[in-house]
């Protein structure tokens, strides 16, 4: 089901938690026919924010003829925007994810309260981020597109969905908590 800031859950071992914030970077899509990029958008990071419901909806100028068979993307920040330092937009400071200038942008983070966890107030934080080896986290996604889709079914309304499930069932909560 959709996941709810806040909404009390159950592990698959019965343990209770509820997560408070989840944001992602998604940068660098381009859209391929054949294994060919069709449409690239270079030097894009887009900040999905649950918090947010306007972030979780992207839109690309592409032509209305493009047809294409998959999306790529980075999920995280490339290594010359981390040393670049801090910057606008989605990049900005504010949004509460970038470190330092040493260590860059948290490509990924969730947080919350689980009842297992030891730490003061049961808090949970899991950050993912750095680029420098052997540390680099930014993975490319590469996802197939429907076939039975129409080329305005693709250009309008494609949907991808990210599945929390198989990270939330690995998690000992008592143990690991950051």
């Amino acid at each position: 089901g959709k996941l709810v800031l806040g909404q009390s859950l159950r592990s698959q071992q019965q343990d209770s938690f509820s997560l408070q914030t989840l944001r992602v970077y998604l940068s660098h899509f381009v859209f391929l026919k054949n294994d060919r990029a069709v449409f690239e958008e270079k030097n894009s990071y887009h900040l999905l924010d649950l918090e947010d419901v306007n972030s979780l909806v992207l839109e690309f100028e592409v032509a209305q003829s493009l047809d294409f068979d998959q999306v790529s993307f980075k999920l995280g920040i490339d290594s010359l925007t981390h040393i670049a330092g801090a910057m606008g937009g989605d990049l900005d400071p504010t949004k509460g994810m970038f470190w330092t200038w040493q260590s860059g942008y948290i490509n990924c983070k969730l947080e919350g309260f689980a009842e297992k966890s030891p730490a003061r107030n049961h808090e949970f934080q899991f950050h993912l981020g750095g680029y420098l080896a052997p540390f680099q986290s930014v993975q490319e996604v590469r996802l197939n597109v429907p076939k039975e889709l129409s080329t305005v079914q693709k250009l309008t309304n494609l949907e991808l969905q990210l599945d929390l499930a198989p990270f939330f069932k690995q998690v000992n909560w008592a143990e690991k908590h950051n």
